[in-house]
């Protein structure tokens, strides 16, 4: 090479070194630009944290709370909890399991009172046939609304930790609140006419999404005019509240449980029809439901059809038509408490019809349209599956109880066949 290549080569031109040096020095005044942005930013940071501080400090309930923490040298409490009571039972069972008891009081107890006692009740009767049990289908349709308004909050507003509260309402109360297991049993009821049943079972199924659906407007109503009608609703902007840092998660279990024994106590006073049987082992099964649901319940991903809640239906169903079985061959046990129990509140807390309703929504609204649809219908193939069989059933008993309390008219037949014999002879 000659010794000018190998200058212009060691050295390079002076237009190169100028655009280098401008974009060097565009660098220098960016990251002189974010270190600003970044210590304005910790300011204002430690500004709000002054700012949330003074607030919690007016709080004459966090004063509570600074008291207790205060006084004790560390808070045991189910919130706070992060180890397991027992190798099955967690922490957040027992939150399940205490939401599930107080949904089986306030469906079995106080909302047949309010349906009877307000206009609530001459309300349902003139949408609903006479033959349809209102309080069923206003259970299951008003659990699937309160499961839609959860699942927004949920998703676009806050999140409860320690425990999950939120999630164990949905996963405890609104579970047992709602019945597919009453679905079914009630269609067969309904069977005997032609395709009553299945399509009672398939309407209030349907309605359910769509009451679903209007929840989740309702809580994105309320949220929006919460925030001064600002249109930034769904943006991903959730609060994360640790609710074991606070004495709300201690106030909350024992209102739970205060009320669930309070109303234990006007049974056995007899100031309602339910029976202390009845309410003893409805929260006998109660449990037992949370933790069979618990093993036996699938992922939360929705990527195809929910077979974890397909599971618990039909397993819940299954156990519901064995007991029909069961009590066609035992006909002593169908006057037990645990027995009725067993199928209304167990199988019933077991089932998931909300569970169903908020699967298909989230599966239509992940695109994934024609999973949703296949969802609805094989949860509906399955109750239809389930409800014939027990029709039948329902009908022979029927039939013979009809039989078995009919008067005795053996000997007008015999009065009849032997003046009929008598005339034939003369």
């Amino acid at each position: 090479l000659s010794n000018k290549a190998v200058e212009k080569i060691v050295r390079p031109s002076t237009d190169r070194e100028k655009i280098l040096t401008e974009k060097t020095a565009y660098q220098t005044l960016r990251i002189a630009y974010l270190e600003h942005k970044i210590k304005t930013l910790e300011e204002r940071n430690e500004q709000l944290e002054e700012d949330l501080l003074k607030a919690k400090q007016a709080n004459p309930l966090f004063v509570i709370g600074d008291y207790f923490q205060r006084t004790t040298v560390q808070r045991r409490t189910l919130g706070t909890a992060k180890f397991k009571i027992t190798k099955l039972i967690s922490v957040e069972t027992i939150w399940l399991i205490s939401f599930g008891a107080l949904a089986e009081v306030i469906a079995n107890i106080f909302i047949p009172i309010i349906v009877e006692v307000t206009p609530l009740g001459a309300f349902l009767s003139l949408l609903l046939p006479l033959q349809v049990d209102a309080v069923l289908t206003m259970l299951n349709i008003s659990g699937a609304f309160m499961e839609g308004m959860l699942m927004y909050c949920e998703k676009n507003y806050v999140r409860f930790l320690n425990p999950p509260l939120i999630a164990v309402c949905r996963g405890g109360y609104i579970s047992t609140y709602t019945s597919l297991v009453g679905l079914v049993e009630h269609g067969s009821e309904l069977a005997p006419r032609p395709y009553a049943g299945a399509v009672y079972m398939l309407v209030v199924l349907l309605v359910g999404i769509a009451a679903n659906l209007a929840g989740m407007h309702f809580c994105r109503l309320i949220l929006w005019v919460k925030r001064g009608g600002k249109n930034n609703m769904d943006r991903g902007v959730v609060k994360v509240i640790d609710l074991s840092a606070t004495i709300w998660d201690d106030l909350i279990f024992n209102l739970v449980y205060l009320f669930i024994f309070a109303a234990g106590f006007l049974c056995f006073q007899n100031t309602f029809t339910y029976e202390v049987e009845d309410f003893l082992s409805g929260i006998a099964w109660v449990t037992f439901a949370v933790l069979v649901g618990s093993t036996i319940e699938g992922s939360a991903l929705h990527d195809g059809i929910q077979w974890g809640t397909f599971r618990c239906n039909i397993t819940a169903c299954v156990l519901m038509a064995g007991s029909f079985v069961a009590g066609k061959y035992y006909p002593g046990i169908k006057g037990m408490s645990v027995f009725r129990k067993f199928i209304a509140s167990g199988c019933g807390a077991i089932s998931a019809f909300a569970g169903t309703t908020s699967d298909t929504i989230e599966l239509w609204r992940c695109d994934r349209r024609s999973t949703a649809v296949w969802n609805v219908l094989v949860n509906a193939a399955m109750m239809t599956c389930i409800m014939y069989p027990l029709a039948s059933l329902r009908t022979e008993e029927e039939r013979l109880e009809a039989l078995l309390n009919a008067p005795d008219k053996t000997s007008v037949l015999h009065r009849f066949a032997k003046a009929w014999w008598r005339k034939s002879e003369l």
